[in-house]
């Protein structure tokens, strides 16, 4: 069975070493501090401008 451990399975948590509970993944801070004026997102997510995308399930400031 192939492992990419320090990869991508790493970066997921997916891999046999577990992650420990204090790194959690927050979307919305990582969009404040890489991507603030959303150029990224919005090249790839057209529909977050307009009502066809849906609104967060989840508060990650909860």
């Amino acid at each position: 069975m192939s492992s990419n451990n320090g990869g991508w399975q790493w970066a997921a948590s997916s891999g046999c070493d577990a992650v420990p509970y204090f790194r959690i993944f927050n979307p919305k801070l990582q969009t404040e501090k890489f991507d603030p004026q959303l150029k990224y997102i919005r090249k790839w997510i057209p529909e977050l401008d307009t009502f066809e995308y849906p609104l967060p399930m989840v508060d990650h400031e909860f």
